[in-house]
C-alpha cells in the first residue's frame, strides 16, 4: 500500500526527495536514515553519541519513526540537532501517518512532564521494579528445578503439575515485565540494562527481543488497531477467529466467544506433558491480558484515508483504542505487568510502569478537559467480558439485528 507523506511544514524542504522504498535501503549502522514528519535525516554519524544507545537507532533506520521519535523526546525540543542531519523529505509511506500532535496532545505530555519534574521523581526507576523482578525469576528458576529436579516433587505428579503452572505464569511474567519494561526503555536510563532485561526473554522463554521489539513497540504501539499496519491484529483467511469488521465472515465464527478463548493456550503446544502445561499457561495468561485492552466492542478500530492519513491525533488514537480496568487493585495491575493501565502505557511507554498510577489522574482529567473518551472497566473480568461479547458480534452475520457495532 502506498500513502502521500504529509509534511508538517505544508511545504517540502529542499534537498533529495526519497520514497519509502528507498528510505528502507538505508536501515544498518553504516548508511542510517530515518523520516520524522516528512523530513530525511542522515543519523549515521550520531548513532554512537546518541544518549540512548546505538540500538534504539538502529531499529528506526529505514523508516518513518515520526511517532516513536515524538514519544520518547519533549515536542520540539530536538528539531535543534535534528536540523544539521537533514538531507531531504519523503514523498511517500508505506504506513500510516498522523496529524500534527493536537492540544490534547501537547498538554497532557506537558503536565505529565511537570509532575515528574516538580515532585523531583525518576519516571524510570523505583525499588519496587527491582523487588518484582527478584521475584519473577526467583519463581521461574525455583519452579523449573522443584518440577524436575527435587526428588520429593518428581515422585508426585500432582506437585509437578502446581510447580509447572508456576513455572508457566513467572515464563508470562518474564514478558509483561523485564522483557516489556526494557522495550519500552523505561527501567533506568542505561541502554545496558535495557539489553540485558530483554535478553532474559530470549536465554528464559526461548523467544526473540528483537522480533518483539518490531512487532510490538515499533508496530503495535505506534499503530493500534489499524488493519495492515498493527500486527498484532493481523488475520488470515479464513482465521480461526473474527475480530474486525474487514474480515470475511464464515458460519464458524457465530458462538466463536465460547471457544476461541480455550483455543488460546494451545498457541504454544508442546509434546511432553509438564511443558505442555507450562506454555499453556503462559499462552493463556498473555493472550487474555493483550485481548482485554485492544480487542473489544467499546474501543475505535480507526483507518486512513484514501490519502493514507489518520484524521485523529496520534496520542488522541491511543486513548479511543484502548480500555483500561481494575485500577484499584494492586493484585491485577501486578500480574498483569501493569498493563490494567494500557492508555497511560500507550501514551508513555517510556515511563515505568510502576508510575502509572500516579499519572493516570492526569490523563483521565486531560481527556475529560478535551472531551476524549476514557474506556475503562472496574475489573479484569469485565475487561475480559468485551472482549468475549466482541468475539460474539463479530461472529454473528454481517446482517444480523444484534450485531450492533457492524451497522
Amino acid at each position: 500500500m502506498r500513502h502521500t507523506n504529509v509534511d508538517s511544514n505544508s511545504q517540502l524542504r529542499s534537498g533529495k526527495k526519497l520514497t519509502w522504498e528507498e528510505l528502507a535501503q538505508h536501515n544498518k549502522a553504516d548508511d542510517a536514515y530515518v523520516a520524522i514528519r516528512g523530513n530525511v535525516y542522515d543519523i549515521t554519524n550520531f548513532i554512537k553519541r546518541h544518549p540512548g544507545g546505538e540500538d534504539i537507532l538502529l531499529f528506526a533506520s529505514g523508516r518513518d519513526a515520526t511517532q516513536a521519535f515524538e514519544t520518547y523526546h519533549e515536542l520540539g525540543k530536538p528539531d535543534l540537532v535534528l536540523k544539521k542531519y537533514f538531507i531531504g523529505t519523503l514523498i511517500s509511506n508505506e504506513l500510516p501517518v498522523f496529524l500534527e500532535p493536537s492540544e490534547f496532545h501537547r498538554t497532557v505530555k506537558k503536565r505529565v512532564e511537570e509532575y515528574f519534574r516538580v515532585n523531583q521523581i525518576d519516571p524510570k526507576n523505583r525499588i519496587t521494579i527491582w523487588i518484582r523482578y527478584a521475584i519473577i525469576f526467583g519463581a521461574f528458576i525455583g519452579s523449573y528445578n522443584a518440577q524436575f529436579f527435587v526428588p520429593y516433587i518428581v515422585e508426585r505428579t500432582w506437585l509437578q503439575i502446581i510447580f509447572a503452572i508456576v513455572l508457566g505464569f513467572a515464563s508470562a511474567q518474564i514478558g509483561l515485565n523485564p522483557l516489556h519494561d526494557a522495550s519500552h526503555f523505561s527501567v533506568t536510563n542505561d541502554p545496558f540494562v535495557w539489553k540485558i532485561l530483554s535478553a532474559t526473554h530470549d536465554f528464559f522463554n526461548g523467544a526473540s527481543n528483537l522480533v518483539w521489539m518490531y512487532q510490538h513497540s515499533l508496530g503495535h504501539h505506534i499503530y493500534t488497531n489499524i488493519e495492515g499496519a498493527d500486527p498484532d491484529i493481523v488475520t488470515s483467511d479464513p482465521d480461526i477467529r473474527r475480530i474486525k469488521l474487514g474480515q470475511r465472515w464464515y458460519s464458524r465464527y457465530i458462538n466463536q466467544h465460547i471457544f476461541v478463548p480455550f483455543l488460546y493456550g494451545l498457541l504454544a503446544f508442546k509434546v511432553a506433558t509438564l511443558f505442555v502445561i507450562t506454555d499453556l499457561i503462559t499462552s493463556y495468561w498473555l493472550a487474555l491480558t493483550f485481548q482485554a485492552n485492544h480487542v473489544v466492542n467499546e474501543v475505535e478500530w480507526p483507518l486512513p484515508d484514501e490519502k493514507g492519513l489518520i484524521q485523529k491525533d496520534w496520542a488522541e488514537m491511543q486513548v479511543v483504542t484502548t480500555q483500561d480496568y481494575a485500577h484499584d487493585s494492586y493484585f491485577w495491575t501486578s500480574i498483569v505487568g501493569s498493563l490494567n493501565y494500557q492508555t497511560v502505557h500507550h501514551i508513555f511507554p517510556q515511563i515505568s510502569q510502576h508510575r502509572y498510577g500516579e499519572i493516570t489522574p492526569i490523563v483521565k482529567e486531560t481527556c475529560k478537559e478535551f472531551g476524549i473518551p476514557f474506556y475503562y472497566k472496574e475489573t479484569f473480568w469485565e475487561a475480559f467480558g468485551s472482549h468475549i461479547e466482541h468475539l460474539r458480534l463479530m461472529g454473528l452475520p454481517p446482517q444480523s439485528k444484534d450485531d450492533i457495532k457492524l451497522d
